[in-house]
């Protein structure tokens, strides 16, 4: 199906396979998925936008990235009607701290929309891509200031974010994403109040943020002074990644001895 399958079912069954690995962190079992996909024209640049956000939040290396990346580049974003090829190629441009190569993407994402009304034939569709479109460029570019230590704009990035409409799984990758990345940033700062409310923003339904965020709220809460909560949240993890891969076993490793220590009978 992933292969074959025209239109957005190819995507949807990829969505499927990504919802239990991911979960588990089975990652090195989504391989054979993404190169179905990726030889799969319906498929190819939803697949490529889940490999780089699978890299961005730390659950895999960077094998395959620069494919990805590629791929991204060049899909046309009018023929397949996939919105974030310049979201998902700006956004390591953020990690990299490339900050003039997210603000072209923020600008080519801009461009989407004029591009969008030349190339759609309905009216009431074109009229929703074009804010779509505009919407990521205003994120991604609000993201990016925030990245940069700007604290100021966190309410903009938050209002930009508010105004993605929530029509699929895929439009709400990137809010899960720099929730995630910005919680991180907060957390590193020690400011441990605003980190905490990023973090617990991420439900199960972030499949690929969720874990890794109860990582994060375990050592927010032990920095907190809350053992309790502490180990609530690295017991989630501990319980999705028994059987993680080899790459997430660091992560794990640290979740059994956080547990160890915070054990009451420690």
């Amino acid at each position: 199906m992933i292969r074959e399958a025209r239109s957005w079912v190819a995507s949807q069954e990829l969505w499927r396979v990504l919802q239990r690995r991911a979960f588990r962190g089975e990652l090195d079992a989504l391989e054979s998925a993404f190169r179905a996909a990726f030889a799969n024209d319906s498929a190819r640049a939803v697949a490529a936008g889940h490999v780089v956000v699978l890299h961005l939040a730390g659950l895999t290396d960077s094998t395959g990235l620069g494919r990805a990346r590629e791929i991204l580049a060049e899909v046309p974003m009018v023929s397949t009607g996939f919105l974030l090829n310049h979201f998902w190629l700006g956004a390591p441009a953020v990690a990299e701290e490339d900050w003039a190569e997210a603000a072209s993407r923020a600008s080519r994402a801009d461009s989407v929309a004029d591009a969008m009304e030349r190339h759609g034939s309905d009216l009431v569709a074109k009229r929703a891509v074009e804010k779509r479109c505009a919407i990521h460029g205003v994120a991604l570019r609000e993201f990016s200031r925030v990245m940069r230590g700007d604290d100021v704009r966190l309410p903009a990035f938050e209002d930009a974010f508010a105004g993605v409409p929530l029509s699929s799984y895929q439009s709400e990758f990137p809010i899960y994403h720099t929730k995630y990345e910005v919680g991180k940033r907060l957390l590193e700062q020690g400011d441990l109040a605003r980190a905490e409310r990023y973090f617990r923003s991420l439900d199960p339904y972030a499949t690929l943020h969720y874990v890794a965020a109860q990582y994060e709220l375990g050592r927010l809460y032990e920095a907190m002074g809350e053992p309790g909560k502490a180990w609530e949240h690295y017991l989630i993890v501990l319980n999705w990644w028994r059987d993680a891969d080899l790459y997430l076993q660091p992560w794990r490793n640290e979740v059994v001895d956080a547990l160890r220590w915070l054990s009451p009978d420690a």
